[in-house]
């Protein structure tokens, strides 16, 4: 596999046409196309069905997709850091909790990157913690991390939030309900991410709050654990709704169901140290992430 066919294929997936791609690549349809079929007779699959008036995706593509996305954007890092990295102090790091980058989109990392070319914009991905430890320790300057958050340590900024939902069999007593509570949850085992994420502290506020204790059976390390326990075990899951849609289709054989109270919720907060000012670098960074979530919130109201 050639880079070159891998920024083919993803401008594909994007347009969803041919002659489309092959004009954003500044290469002829033929080429694009002789491309393409190279790198499916080296994968010996189908990656594109060409229909009439667009281009869809085969099972095989969709499952390149989000490898390819990765490749393109190492090299797109090693790129920056080799053109505008070499002046180490020009640079700054952000470390994003997982989930951060897909709740804010990359917007903000784009234009900060295109306003100052000359900076290189150090992006790690890390846990919830992992995020907190940076900024304490001064690997970071910033991070994007979910709540609840500690304001003994840190300065926080709202960005967004997400509704938590219980993922169940639709074989599981809970699945007839439209909306769960904490206290329909006690009496069934719950599978949700480790301590590196904030997914417990939430629950047990929201428990404590109630009065009542959660039955929490397992702790795992990625959401596909917590699918394959709802799947195979028969346990209640804790994801945010932003699942609900993959989840929630009639061949699947699970239901997202919302929490009804409106604060069990995936928060995302942009933080850094109290009391400390921020590198120029870092507060133009600062800026423009408040900027998109401003963005974001209004979208979001309209």
């Amino acid at each position: 596999m050639e880079l070159q066919q891998v920024r083919y294929f993803l401008e594909i997936c994007r347009t969803l046409s041919f002659a489309k791609a092959a004009d954003n690549c500044f290469i002829s349809p033929q080429g694009i196309s002789i491309a393409i079929q190279r790198l499916e007779a080296d994968l010996e699959c189908t990656l594109f069905v060409r229909g009439r008036s667009a281009v869809s995706l085969t099972k095989h593509a969709k499952y390149l997709l989000p490898l390819a996305e990765k490749i393109i954007d190492n090299v797109d890092v090693c790129d920056r850091y080799f053109s505008v990295g070499k002046d180490y102090s020009q640079h700054v790091p952000l470390v994003l909790a997982r989930g951060a980058i897909y709740a804010l989109t990359d917007a903000p990392m784009r234009e900060y990157m295109e306003t100052y070319p000359n900076v290189y914009l150090d992006i790690r991905n890390d846990s919830d913690i992992g995020a907190e430890k940076a900024v304490l320790c001064g690997e970071a300057e910033l991070a994007l991390c979910s709540g609840p958050i500690d304001n003994e340590l840190f300065e926080a900024q709202f960005i967004c939030s997400i509704r938590f939902a219980a993922i169940v069999r639709i074989t599981h007593p809970l699945a007839d309900q439209e909306t769960v509570s904490i206290e329909d949850l006690c009496p069934y085992p719950l599978t949700i991410m480790r301590e590196h994420t904030k997914t417990y502290p939430v629950l047990h506020e929201a428990a404590k709050a109630a009065g009542v204790e959660l039955w929490i059976n397992s702790r795992v390390d990625n959401l596909g654990l917590v699918f394959e326990a709802a799947v195979y075990e028969g346990q209640v899951g804790i994801v945010t709704m932003e699942f609900a849609a993959a989840v929630n289709n009639p061949k699947s054989s699970l239901k997202a169901i919302p929490f009804k109270d409106p604060s069990v919720r995936w928060s995302l907060y942009l933080i850094k140290r109290k009391d400390e000012p921020l590198s120029q670098n870092a507060e133009q960074l600062y800026r423009i992430l408040l900027k998109h979530r401003d963005l974001l919130t209004m979208n979001n109201l309209s």
